[in-house]
């Protein structure tokens, strides 16, 4: 009895750090925080305090930041830093306080040095500095809190918080911009950059720092929201959007519709802006936005002398002839380093244009950079290459229907296409200056290339037709048989027949019992002893009939006088229009397969008096029962969260319900499955039951 309270006393030293600012949102005059304290907001959503930076592998140096992050958060997140161009080295009497004239300050109270300060400029010595709720450091008057002396929502780094402003501040001039990081863990100031139009558009912009020009914007502001957003007029928001222009200010700013909601708006080393949506489930960010969609429609993104491939990892590529010039950079994902080459040219090492031994090496099925100067005086492709190799600063070229094309000093945003055969205006073929000694070299690697795939093309065409002829010998001796053997070995319930297997047991068709309006009915034998009759549909080339059921890749079909029963929906048997809700009743069904492990089409399992029970009415019941653990794969078990079985399951069945009006839309099941919505017991698939014929079984 007496471990209570032990256990207690524990918990209590385990619930308290040594920070004294630990339950604190406000710094006052003479107070400071070391490197182990932390402001919390009085919501408990955000921290400030000093982090650790992990730096690059090659540094022997640990780098520390003052910031914000997200203090509800397992998964360490950064959201503001203040020394983000000025990391601390050494942390010895680290403290962050506010000084005589009232700015907060990151102080080496040893050497009374300031490394980071608030600078505002109304200096006086009663402020205090708080943490609001919504993230924002506040530097404020002790005596009147209304008053903002400064607040680190005006100094964004990467993330845009809800209720900031991104914009510009008309009185004093202050543009609120937020900066990508350096990289992945360096928070210096990065490449891209995500803006208000400067020059009065109403719209955002995405912007290199290398670059006036935009890369992405989101349209113009109409009122409600931006044109090339549509996301923003969803039937169920996550945010809610306020534009503002008036004679002090011009900003945009969103809120949060669910406060509780944990997001995350960035614009990350990617030079994308994304969205992100913390899930207490997976204990990680999940992201729901991304501008650009496409990963290569961002400037420079991979750097001088690359190719850049959407939809593939890695997305950037060394050109021929070039190498990652920092590969730990490169797999920090800045690579704004590129590639440099493997062999200088030999203008450059022989500072000579009217003899250069240089080459160039072709890049087929490429989209090339739109700011290259066109040569009119050039022909021809000749003429054009000639152009190029009198320039030592020229790098590349390309001849097509526009004439000809040069590129001097580095090559930047050459985009990587899928060669077709077919014309295509986009694509087109740059031709690289590279040293003669690796021209030659990639024409070997190339030649070798070639012949091995050559070589293993062949081989692999034998093994096909070896293939091929074996399985054409066990067919005919399987259509040989003339009969059905062995289905029920095995299997029980809703079983699928091949079309030969019928044919065969039928005798192809040919003992008629009767026919109605779509087809036959014909007399066979399974296992030449057990009868049965086959209804065969004619007239295939009438939305009715086998020949379109047939038609669907991976359907399980079963024709009886109740319809057919598998993965495809009943609007496919009754002739009612179809709509995307057919796709949502084969997704219920493969959700039921992956809950069992087992398929639907042929189940072991049966009733108490031998009676086959179709799965997915089995299913139906259990789950009413409560008893959702008889229903899993065996493979996992009982390693299971049942909760989350039980929310599945519920799913599938009201998915496979009979009526499409009852079955939810993928969106919904989405909502469903991240449980933003919530869903009630599903009733039993009636119409599944009555065909399955066993609407009063139960599974032992």
């Amino acid at each position: 009895m007496r471990v209570l309270p032990v256990v207690c006393i524990l918990l209590f030293f385990c619930s308290t750090t040594p920070a004294s600012f630990a339950a604190t949102d406000t710094i006052l005059a003479g107070q400071a925080l070391d490197i182990n304290d932390k402001l919390v907001s009085k919501n408990g959503r955000y921290a400030l305090g000093f982090f650790k930076g992990r730096g690059k592998s090659s540094e022997s140096t640990t780098n520390w930041y003052l910031g914000i992050w997200f203090n509800t958060v397992r998964k360490f997140t950064s959201a503001w830093v203040a020394n983000r161009d000025k990391p601390i080295k050494n942390t010895t009497s680290l403290e962050f306080t506010l000084s005589i004239d009232g700015n907060l300050v990151i102080l080496n109270p040893s050497t009374k040095s300031i490394i980071w300060s608030t600078t505002a400029k109304n200096r006086r010595n009663s402020t205090i500095a708080m943490l609001s709720n919504s993230g924002n450091l506040i530097l404020t008057d002790y005596s009147n809190s209304s008053e903002v002396l400064w607040q680190s929502f005006d100094h964004p780094t990467d993330t845009f918080f809800p209720g900031a402003k991104l914009g510009l501040d008309k009185v004093t001039g202050l543009n609120r911009r937020i900066v990508s990081w350096k990289n992945l863990v360096n928070p210096a100031s990065g490449a891209y950059h995500f803006e208000l139009d400067p020059s009065g558009i109403n719209q955002l912009l995405l912007l290199s720092l290398n670059l006036s020009v935009p890369y992405w914007s989101s349209g113009v502001w109409n009122g409600k929201y931006f044109a090339s957003i549509p996301e923003m007029t969803s039937d169920h928001p996550i945010f809610s959007s306020t534009f503002v222009d008036n004679d002090q200010e011009k900003y945009f700013t969103y809120n949060l519709v669910h406060e509780n909601m944990v997001t995350r708006h960035v614009i990350d080393v990617s030079g994308q802006t994304k969205t992100f949506i913390w899930l207490e489930d997976s204990q990680d960010w999940t992201m729901i936005y991304a501008q650009p969609k496409a990963q290569c429609d961002v400037y420079a993104i991979c750097g001088a002398f690359t190719t850049c491939t959407d939809n593939v990892v890695p997305h950037c590529n060394c050109m021929e002839g070039f190498t990652i010039t920092s590969p730990e950079d490169w797999e920090l994902e800045d690579r704004s380093g590129g590639c440099s080459r493997i062999t200088q040219l030999d203008c450059t090492s022989n500072k000579s244009t009217t003899h250069t031994t240089d080459k160039f090496y072709s890049v087929p099925c490429v989209r090339s950079p739109q700011d290259n100067p066109k040569v009119e005086a050039a022909r021809s492709a000749g003429e054009c290459a000639q152009v190029c190799l009198n320039n030592c600063s020229c790098t590349a070229y390309s001849f097509g229907y526009s004439g000809c094309s040069i590129w001097y000093n580095e090559l930047l945003n050459v985009r990587q296409l899928q060669c077709s055969d077919t014309a295509n205006s986009s694509e087109e073929t740059i031709f690289l200056r590279l040293s003669a000694k690796d021209v030659q070299s990639l024409k070997n690697n190339r030649r070798g290339t070639v012949v091995g795939a050559v070589t293993g093309a062949g081989i692999f065409v034998l093994c096909l037709l070896a293939l091929i002829l074996s399985l054409m010998i066990w067919r005919n001796k399987r259509k040989s048989s003339g009969h059905i053997s062995n289905v029920f070995q095995g299997c029980s319930g809703i079983i699928a027949f091949r079309y030969n297997d019928l044919q065969g047991a039928t005798k192809k068709f040919t003992d008629k019992l009767g026919e109605g309006s779509f087809g036959s009915v014909f007399k066979g034998f399974i296992n030449d002893s057990i009868a049965i009759a086959v209804k065969r549909l004619d007239g295939a080339y009438q939305d009715f009939g086998m020949a379109k059921l047939l038609g669907r890749d991976f359907s399980r079909v079963l024709t009886t006088m109740r319809g057919t029963a598998g993965y495809l929906a009943p609007e496919w048997i009754s002739g009612v229009a179809i709509t995307p809700k057919v796709d949502v009743y084969s997704y219920g069904m493969v959700l039921l397969e992956i809950i069992s492990g087992r398929r639907n089409t042929c189940t072991t399992c049966s009733s108490n008096d031998n009676l086959d029970v179709y799965f997915p009415v089995h299913a139906a019941h259990k789950l009413l029962e409560g008893d959702m653990e008889s229903l899993l794969d065996h493979m996992l078990h009982g390693d299971v969260n049942l909760d989350e079985a039980e929310l599945v399951c519920k799913v599938a069945c009201w998915c496979i319900q009979d009526d499409e009006f009852d079955r939810p839309t993928m969106g919904e099941v989405v909502q469903i499955l991240e449980k933003l919505v919530e869903i009630r017991m599903p009733p039993i698939p009636r119409l599944l039951q009555a065909m399955a014929g066993s609407s009063s079984s139960i599974c032992s």
